[in-house]
């Protein structure tokens, strides 16, 4: 036998991502995918763990016919952390929010699609991930990943990283087994365009925390789902690919800022005892090009002083909240990437 001579160089890896019109059914090769602007990722593979019975009576080993693979419950998670675009926003939308809009907003009353996410439904909610050159195969040198759903995204911008570029990381989950596969990517494919947003280019008039204009350098939001794999389908193919998804608890919507500490801060610190929820707004303009997020009804936590730098910096960790009212649909997140 001779070496493989296929091997696989890291930096030919290309992301691509796109919606599924079948739950579980793989987005084709010549179907519509999207090329974001990757920066980093993981390959999860096909394998299962295994478990064991218990020992048998006067033996002090375990025996081969004691254990046995376990892939019931077995999904598979895959963390990409892109630049943050308009392509890129709204895909991050279209997998945790359900909304691929770059105008896409949370509600106070959102209630989880649950026909949306039943294996081979047709209305489907879910995303396929095509991983090209990630393949083992010569042939088969793509990974395959259907089934997937968002679970949470997490945005950051620092003016000391990355020259101020905003990013932005998606958690998938899939409850599918991924396989090798052929692509050549003859379909559609939108390439990512244009510059990430900055952090740097944030202007006064659309950037506050509670109500006061702030020094922002940096910030975080964290938007995340519980998310199950429901049931299994035939154990003989040794797949164990789910029949479904749930969401199992509410959203949670949190973050944190760090701004100068200042008389902003102080202007604002009597509502860090007396539980009343403000408004935080990070923002570059309403011009084409320029991003807002608004979060509504957020409390905020104990804020921290780091006196570690040249000037005083206050950070202060926030949770955003849905409206008490829940007879409407009140959007308490809304992002325009527009």
């Amino acid at each position: 036998m001779a070496y493989a001579s296929n091997h696989k160089a890291s930096n030919s890896v290309i992301f691509h991502e796109g919606s599924e019109s079948t739950v579980g059914t793989a987005l084709a090769s010549d179907g519509t995918y999207n090329r974001l602007n990757v920066e980093s990722f993981n390959i999860p593979i096909r394998s299962h763990g295994y478990s064991v019975s218990a020992p048998k009576s006067g033996l002090f080993t375990t025996t081969t016919d004691q254990s046995k693979h376990d892939g019931f419950g077995q999904t598979y998670s895959i963390d990409a952390q892109y630049k943050l675009t308009a392509l890129s926003a709204t895909r991050a939308c279209a997998s945790v929010l359900e909304s691929a809009s770059a105008t896409a907003t949370l509600s106070s009353g959102y209630t989880f699609p649950q026909a949306n996410y039943v294996h081979g439904a047709g209305s489907a909610k879910t995303q396929t991930i095509a991983l090209d050159m990630a393949g083992p195969g010569a042939t088969n040198d793509t990974m395959v990943y259907t089934g997937c759903v968002g679970t949470g995204m997490t945005i950051t911008g620092d003016v000391g990283t990355d020259g101020g570029e905003l990013k932005c990381a998606v958690n998938y989950m899939t409850g599918y087994a991924p396989v090798a596969g052929n692509y050549a990517f003859d379909g559609t494919i939108n390439n990512e365009a244009g510059s990430a947003y900055n952090v740097r280019d944030n202007i006064i008039a659309h950037t506050d925390v509670l109500g006061q204009d702030v020094r922002l350098t940096s910030f975080e939001l964290s938007i995340s789902r519980p998310i199950e794999k429901i049931g299994f389908q035939d154990a003989s193919t040794h797949n164990f690919d789910g029949w479904g998804y749930a969401m199992t608890g509410p959203f949670e919507v949190t973050g944190s800022v760090n701004v100068m500490f200042d008389t902003s801060v102080e202007l604002f610190i009597a509502n860090l005892h007396n539980s009343t929820a403000g408004t935080i707004t990070f923002g570059s303009g309403t011009s084409a090009g320029d991003y807002k997020i608004t979060l509504a009804n957020c409390l905020t936590g104990e804020v921290s002083v780091d006196n570690g730098g040249p000037a005083l910096m206050a950070t202060i960790p926030f949770t955003c909240n849905g409206a008490s009212d829940l007879t409407g649909s009140t959007a308490f997140v809304t992002f325009d990437f527009s």
